[in-house]
């Protein structure tokens, strides 16, 4: 297939403007029988050039554009008499190279423009080029695009080794977004490079899993973790290489370049078989500073990826309940009581309490099993359950002198869950030291079934029971009464936009997750009852209102989305309709400087204005708009409800009372929106002054050496 021919390289001496260049390709195309509509491909010329010029400078313009009509990919030239193209150096166009590819072809697309693009960055290049017959001007297109193919098949057989087979697992803190977007792009980048790849996505349902052959045959295991991942004992003896979720989505070039450089043997520490890693990436503190999401910090985290299914089943579940079959009930004594109207109501309540009743073990078991492995589920679990028990009836109140906790309440809840999870998973990591060098099998072999179980289960409970429990409840303490301060003091805004900020910065991962948790912690507040819930509610669907704003009015501000972000915009918008926040993750990953800000605005101004609100404090509200428009909501006046004699406003179905979810959401989308359209100004406007600066390069080398070509190949006086 021939790129171009002499028929779509022509002359046009008398034009005047860009525009009618667009009309003249587009007329080209027809008369040559490549596209029977002209209108719609100019509109995409006109759309594409009104987000940023594409005159590259040197008299050379680059315009560019996607049609459905077209079937393969095509190059027009129009030699020119000095146009006017608003190019980055200013000076007039007299060579225009146009590039048309099918819709949906946008890697096609990029490859074309990275190869002509870089071509033209030679001042001889240029010269030669339009001095050129449009013979030459044919056969010096058409061979590019050989040349190219070749150069990278060439190339991607040198990196490759000839023949390299890796094995992968990805994993993030919610085993969703994060998750399946680095194996795509590890995927990509090896099969660009001519490797065999298979990358196994342990999320909330594990895919793609890596069979004991795959394994085998590896040349290298590459594992992108936000946490512990399942079995890492399959890899020992290969070849492994680990590195965080994100760097891949970001730099997966990079990440497969250090696979290969610093790889090291997965060996076994114990004889439970868990390893440990001696790649250079984790051992070198001066090339891997520790991250936030790392060290113990990870293990917390991997409990709460399997704890959210819990909670997001039961909150929604619950959310939707309140909607359609509670109500607010008077007693025999006066008071009011929000309860189930009907068995159906009753059932559906029931069968959320029992996943409320799960998440807090789940969370010690998950943090045990990260540190140590699934030996330790069982005993956190049980003693988190036992010290989440709210009767208190296992810890000794040294007040009275028997056991029941301090004023009939004695549930630790979070906090139980997450000391016990920490100290038998670290317990039973420690004992393991002496534990493995006895060799008698038949210990071995009861040591997993029995000893740990019981061990491990019955000494913390003594240590929580009469000790550890102290610390944990006045912390406890401690930290509602700190919000009652800030409640009492009017600054419960302030918690608000640290919690908004924080849960859109990194939109799903670490920070996220930690913001929810606060929330999560005041589940249980008897007396106060700030609205911290309220605040996340709204939060996590504020990204994806930024993007529902960027999509639909974006472009009347300069903040042009291609068709791409387009798509992907809408689909962040529907999954923020449902309390999703992780569909924005593809522009924060994109375009970080012009986002994450975005985001965070949003996040803070949101949030504010939620404390204010007092949208309800339930984590079924963590459901998104969705839960709202069906009547499902919680109801606080000025961020506090009194349960002892507000029980009616803990959960409401005040339909226009839920109006006030959407005045934080509204109000923080459209500032977030408007932060992102400011600053898109802000850069092109750097971008032109850097344009004019003659020392420095032209925006699209700067866009070819980042993005286009591999690592250590340089581009000539670059």
């Amino acid at each position: 297939m021939k790129i171009t021919d002499e028929n779509l390289v022509i002359e046009a001496k008398d034009v005047e403007n860009k525009n009618q260049v667009f009309d003249i390709f587009a007329n080209l195309l027809k008369e040559n029988n490549f596209i029977k509509n002209t209108t719609n491909l100019v509109n995409a010329f006109k759309e594409r050039e009104s987000q940023m010029t594409t005159g590259l400078g040197k008299g050379i313009a680059i315009p560019h554009a996607t049609s459905s009509e077209i079937k393969e990919p095509k190059i027009l030239v129009a030699k020119l008499d000095k146009v006017d193209w608003k190019s980055l150096d200013k000076s007039p166009v007299d060579v225009a190279i146009a590039i048309v590819v099918p819709e949906g072809q946008r890697k096609e697309h990029f490859e074309l423009l990275a190869s002509i693009s870089s071509k033209f960055i030679e001042d001889e290049v240029i010269e030669k080029f339009k001095n050129s017959s449009n013979s030459e001007i044919v056969e010096f297109l058409n061979n590019l695009k050989v040349d190219t193919s070749s150069s990278k098949t060439k190339n991607d057989k040198n990196n490759s080794k000839d023949s390299v087979t890796i094995v992968g697992v990805t994993t993030c803190t919610t085993g969703v977004a994060h998750t399946f977007m680095a194996a795509k792009a590890i995927e990509d980048e090896a099969k660009k490079r001519g490797w065999n790849v298979k990358v196994e996505k342990q999320g909330q349902m594990t895919k793609d899993r890596l069979t004991d052959k795959d394994i085998e045959n590896a040349d290298y295991v590459l594992i992108a973790a936000g946490k512990g991942i399942d079995n890492p004992e399959r890899f020992i003896g290969k070849k492994v290489y680990e590195t965080d979720v994100a760097s891949p989505i970001t730099e997966a070039e990079k990440v497969l370049d250090d696979l290969i450089e610093k790889a090291s043997i997965k060996e076994v520490t114990n004889k439970n078989s868990s390893v440990k890693a001696t790649n250079e990436s984790i051992s070198d503190p001066k090339k891997n500073k520790k991250k936030f999401g790392t060290g113990p910090i990870r293990h917390l985290l991997a409990g709460i990826s399997y704890m959210i299914p819990f909670i997001a089943m039961a909150g929604i579940t619950l959310g939707m309940t309140t909607a359609f079959g509670f109500g607010a009930v008077t007693l025999p004594d006066g008071t009011t009581s929000f309860q189930a109207l009907n068995p159906t109501a009753e059932a559906f309540s029931a069968l959320a309490g029992a996943a409320f009743t799960l998440y807090i073990p789940i969370l010690a078991g998950f943090i045990a099993n990260s540190i140590v492995g699934r030996h330790a589920i069982a005993p956190s679990m049980i003693v988190a359950l036992a010290l989440a028990d709210s009767s208190g009836s296992i810890l000794f109140n040294y007040q009275t002198l028997a056991f029941g906790g301090f004023d009939g309440d004695g549930s630790l809840g979070f906090f139980g869950a997450i000391a016990s999870g920490y100290l038998i998973g670290y317990g039973i990591k420690w004992s393991e030291t002496y534990t493995n060098k006895i060799e008698n099998r038949a210990f071995q072999t009861m040591l997993p079934l029995l000893i740990i179980p019981i061990f491990w289960t019955i000494v913390p409970m003594v240590f929580f029971a009469f000790v550890g429990y102290l610390p944990l409840y006045y912390l406890a303490f401690g930290l509602q009464e700190l919000v009652k301060l800030l409640v009492d003091s009017n600054l419960i805004w302030l918690a608000g936009m640290i919690l908004g900020m924080m849960v859109c910065f990194d939109l799903g991962g670490p920070v996220n997750k930690m913001a929810m948790l606060v929330g999560v912690l005041f589940l249980d507040a008897s007396t106060y009852y700030p609205a911290i819930n309220g605040i996340l509610a709204v939060a996590v669907s504020l990204p994806p209102m930024v993007l529902l704003f960027s999509l639909l009015i974006g472009r009347f501000l300069g903040l042009h989305l291609d068709e791409t972000d387009q798509a992907a915009a809408g689909t962040a918008s529907v999954m923020g309709f449902f309390g999703i926040t992780e569909g924005a993750i593809p522009f924060a990953a994109k375009n970080p400087k012009l986002w994450i800000p975005s985001f965070m605005f949003a996040g803070a101004v949101g949030g504010a204005i939620a404390s204010f609100t007092g949208v309800g404090n339930n984590v079924a509200l963590w459901g998104g708009p969705i839960i709202y428009i069906a009547g499902g909501m919680g109801h606080s006046v000025s961020g506090v409800v009194n349960t002892a004699t507000d029980a009616n406003l803990f959960m409401s179905s005040d339909w226009v009372y839920s109006l006030l979810y959407f005045v934080p959401l509204i109000i923080g989308g459209l500032s977030g929106f408007f932060m992102a359209a400011s600053l898109n100004k802000l850069y092109e406007k750097q971008d032109v002054k850097k344009a004019e600066d003659p020392n420095y390069k032209s925006l699209f080398e700067r866009v070819n050496k980042k993005l286009y070509l591999h690592k250590g190949k340089e581009i000539k006086n670059a």
